[in-house]
């Protein structure tokens, strides 16, 4: 009888249920991986990308500022905005992207953006200062929420970063480098860069919206775009004017 069992397992030969059981796992598996491949990688993807352009504009930002303090000079130089507002450019382009991805897997945009810049400040600020950093982005969000929901567009994200590196500098005790950039860089950039960008693509989601169909990713994308550019456009300073009472220390 127990030869019997084993031969044959559920009347069938125990090689060839073996066989089956391998075989229907590899084609799970297999299917689990295909899966992954043609819906997960491709939007996992335009995410990371995201996440390292956000990672470029911290970390070259603070590269140009120190550079420039070497040679005596406090801020930022023109050339040096406009490579950072190429940055900008960059995201812009991967951003409704972003922003359909993130719809799609039912995910908060600033959550998972507000999660991306933990993450660079974690791995990037200056050791001692990342927890302070980190605790002011948290404290951003939970005290200014109607400015955290609405303020997410590309280069709300962009100006989020420059005031954190503004902080840094602050609490590191470079109050010359952070009171230069804060006053200086900060509002040139956005006055030059961001406020017309804006402007265009508050023009470009309005007309878009007219060529979707009501209710589909799409639109709805569309629709949440422009909502975020719009209040940007219409807070006059943008996230600095949202931001700045949280910036420590302040400085006169």
């Amino acid at each position: 009888m127990s030869e019997v069992m084993q031969r044959e397992v559920l009347g069938a030969p125990v090689w060839e249920w073996t066989a089956g059981v391998v075989i229907g796992g590899i084609a799970v598996g297999g299917g689990i991986w295909l899966l992954y491949e043609y819906y997960v990688a491709p939007g996992q993807g335009i995410l990371d990308q995201y996440k390292e352009i956000l990672k470029d504009i911290y970390l070259e930002t603070k590269q140009f500022l120190q550079g420039n303090d070497a040679q005596g000079i406090k801020g930022l130089t023109a050339s040096q905005e406009a490579i950072l507002a190429a940055k900008q450019v960059a995201a812009d382009k991967l951003r409704p992207d972003v922003e359909k991805i993130l719809y799609q897997r039912g995910t908060d945009v600033w959550v998972w953006v507000e999660t991306a810049i933990i993450g660079i400040i974690a791995v990037f600020a200056v050791k001692e200062l990342g927890p302070a950093l980190i605790d002011m982005v948290k404290k951003w969000r939970a005290e200014k929420p109607e400015a955290s929901t609405e303020m997410m567009s590309q280069y709300g994200h962009g100006d989020l970063i420059f005031n954190i590196v503004a902080n840094e500098y602050a609490l590191a005790g470079r109050l010359d480098i952070a009171s230069a950039f804060y006053y200086a860089n900060i509002p040139s950039m956005y006055n030059t860069y961001t406020v017309p960008a804006l402007n265009n693509q508050i023009i470009y989601y309005n007309d878009l919206l007219l060529l979707l169909g009501h209710g589909t990713i799409e639109f709805l994308v569309a629709q949440q775009m422009l909502r975020y550019m719009t209040y940007e456009a219409n807070s006059v300073t943008g996230i600095m004017a949202v931001m700045y009472s949280w910036w420590l220390p302040p400085l006169i």
